[in-house]
């Protein structure tokens, strides 16, 4: 009971952190492939949640407190910019999960100006989409390298 419970522990803990770690967290621990798919799911809009609550009113906050920083363009950020001039807060969702990390591609969609309940919906339609494909792809190739290890 609490071995399993501790298993989706890891696997949302590491969907926060970096999505990818969600699938492979779940894949050592020997959970189901729906029970990985789901926990890393709930993983990520974990993080999406904990930014679109708290990251607004912590800007404000920071820039109130420290000012305004000066803004470096570094190549990274001109990458970002023209992501969002492209492809908008659809771009930043798809990519958040290959790319960027959960909180970070959420920090950047509240950044730029993205409204919560639309990044909410499209960072949701992208964990699903992504968590099923990385899930399925670390079971395939997952059980490939363990058998090609022993």
């Amino acid at each position: 009971m609490y071995l399993k419970l501790l298993s989706y522990l890891s696997v949302v803990a590491g969907a926060m952190l970096k999505f990818i770690f969600g699938p492979l967290a779940g894949f050592s621990t020997q959970l189901s492939f729906v029970e990985t798919w789901l926990f890393t799911v709930v993983g990520m809009m974990c993080s999406v949640l904990l930014v679109l609550v708290v990251g607004t009113p912590l800007r404000q906050w920071l820039v109130n407190r420290f000012g305004q920083n000066q803004k470096r363009f570094t190549p990274r950020k001109r990458m970002i910019v023209r992501i969002w001039k492209s492809y908008g807060l659809i771009g930043i969702a798809a990519l958040t999960p290959l790319i960027l990390t959960p909180l970070g591609g959420s920090i950047i969609a509240v950044t730029l100006g993205g409204k919560s309940k639309i990044i909410f919906g499209y960072m949701f339609i992208s964990a699903v989409f992504w968590g099923g494909t990385l899930s399925g792809i670390v079971f395939v190739f997952g059980s490939q390298v363990k058998d090609w290890l022993q």
